[in-house]
């Protein structure tokens, strides 16, 4: 079995009980500083989620609003509990900064519950901030204001109409799956930025992709993917499908919707041998996380025939790794 490295005490938090005189004066804290992935050239246009630039929001001084847990490689990690029936696991808003203060919650629906009890807590202070049933496994946010420099999550708990015990919880997932409001300052300077792309591009396809880019940088990760998924949805395509598969997997740590992507671009790359290629490779490390090895080796075999059409021999040697520990993991 592969171990979580996942902390379950927050950053926010942790930054609360450093100096919280300061947090008390301070009741608008200074939002951290998002960088590219260190594997971008500067001035390179490295898009959050192309291939080879997966990462990057990056957090460099564990101020509120930064969601980058120590680092783990998501490649790592055993994932095998997405694929149960009985844990309604956030969809969103996960691992994002919010522009929006009345986000639509969703999870993982279960089959055999009638309703759900939705609870939004404060990660800060441990407190309740909204306790409402629902019917369905998404409404929208209607509770107390969200405010800026705390942190919140989302537990879900199923139940059927015969018990008041829950069938299912969220409260199997490992703690990660949290979000925050985008702070004021921030807020102004991304208003500005977005005023000045839709004067300036005129392509409305253009525009929704620099949109797009805006956000993702700046950790606004569920209002940047919508734009994405609604280009999805007018025009379909291998790279498109790749990046979407590369930010749900890295950025918002769910294998199974990633998984959804990177097979449409398997599907949608027969005219394109290197992308094909990489999709390949990340499908393949969805069912590594999701213990599915015999899944993954099948996968990375495929990537290495085609690396070797390339003459690509540094991906086939990383490939082959790749398969060496797979084989040894699934021998266990």
């Amino acid at each position: 079995m592969i171990k979580s490295a996942y902390l379950p005490l927050s950053l926010l938090t942790l930054v609360a009980l450093v100096s919280p005189a300061t947090a008390q004066l301070n009741p608008e804290p200074p939002q951290p500083k998002l960088t590219l992935s260190p594997n971008a050239t500067p001035g390179e246009d490295c898009e959050p989620g192309i291939p080879d630039c997966p990462h990057t929001v990056r957090c460099t001084n564990g101020l509120p609003g930064c969601f980058d847990r120590p680092q783990v490689d998501v490649r790592g990690v055993d994932w095998s509990w997405v694929q149960s029936e009985t844990i309604p696991y956030v969809l969103s808003p996960r691992r994002t900064l919010l522009l929006n203060a009345q986000p639509r919650l969703r999870w993982q629906p279960i089959a055999a519950a009638d309703y759900y009890r939705v609870i939004v807590l404060n990660e800060m202070t441990g407190q309740v901030v909204w306790e409402v049933k629902s019917p369905t496994a998404e409404l929208d946010y209607a509770g107390p204001r969200l405010v800026v420099g705390q942190e919140y999550s989302l537990e879900i708990h199923a139940y059927t109409a015969e018990s008041d015990v829950p069938i299912a919880t969220s409260l199997k997932e490992p703690h990660f799956a949290t979000f925050a409001l985008l702070g004021a300052d921030q807020r102004a300077a991304l208003q500005a930025q977005t005023q000045r792309i839709e004067q300036t591009v005129t392509d409305p396809e253009q525009q929704q992709r620099q949109l797009a880019n805006l956000y993702l940088r700046n950790g606004l990760f569920i209002e940047g993917m919508q734009l994405l998924e609604d280009q999805w949805q007018s025009q379909t395509n291998a790279a498109l499908a790749v990046r979407l598969g590369n930010l749900y997997f890295y950025e918002l740590r769910l294998p199974l919707e990633a998984q959804a992507y990177y097979e449409q671009a398997v599907a949608q790359s027969a005219d394109d041998l290197e992308l094909r290629a990489i999709a390949l490779t990340e499908l393949g490390y969805t069912q590594k996380v999701l213990l599915n090895y015999d899944g993954a080796i099948a996968h990375w075999q495929q990537a290495i025939a085609i690396y070797q059409t390339l003459g690509d021999r540094a991906k086939i040697e990383r490939l082959e790794q790749e398969l060496r520990e797979a084989e040894d993991l699934r021998d266990l």
